[in-house]
């Protein structure tokens, strides 16, 4: 299989599986992983807890599970780091819902649409960039 169509059927894959989850589950990982930092942080952080640190903690985590998945030698540990990835990349959720305007079904539609592109894109690339990196790591499989 060429670079191309394996990139083409990883970015497919990622928009059917976000697209599906986005759709059905409205924003249900966002506020799923994001009560779920803000919970761990509020023992730690006294005064009010504010939306910038939690997603400054939110792109730490995923720079962080990225950088594992990529390096990550053993398959088990490389694929749930892909799967807490594509969870994590909810937080490209919260920026549509702070950059976008929104109000109406139109932009909420758009947001969809948008947050949908890209979190495939950063997936399909993140799979796309660990596959590269193992198979020159491993050119006998």
């Amino acid at each position: 299989m060429s670079r191309r169509s394996e990139t083409t059927l990883y970015f497919l894959a990622c928009v059917v599986l976000y697209g599906i989850v986005d759709y059905f589950f409205n924003q249900a990982l966002l506020y799923f992983i994001g009560g779920t930092i803000g919970t761990l942080l509020k023992p730690l952080w006294r005064g009010k807890l504010e939306v910038l640190l939690v997603f400054l903690v939110w792109s730490l985590l995923l720079v962080g599970f990225a950088r594992q998945s990529v390096t990550a030698h053993r398959a088990g540990v490389r694929y749930t780091a892909v799967l807490v990835i594509a969870a994590l990349l909810s937080e490209v959720d919260l920026m549509m819902v702070v950059l976008l305007p929104g109000g109406s079904l139109r932009h909420f539609y758009i947001a969809l649409v948008a947050g949908v592109l890209v979190k495939s894109l950063a997936l399909s690339w993140l799979l796309l960039s660990g596959r590269m990196r193992y198979q020159k790591m491993h050119p006998a499989r």
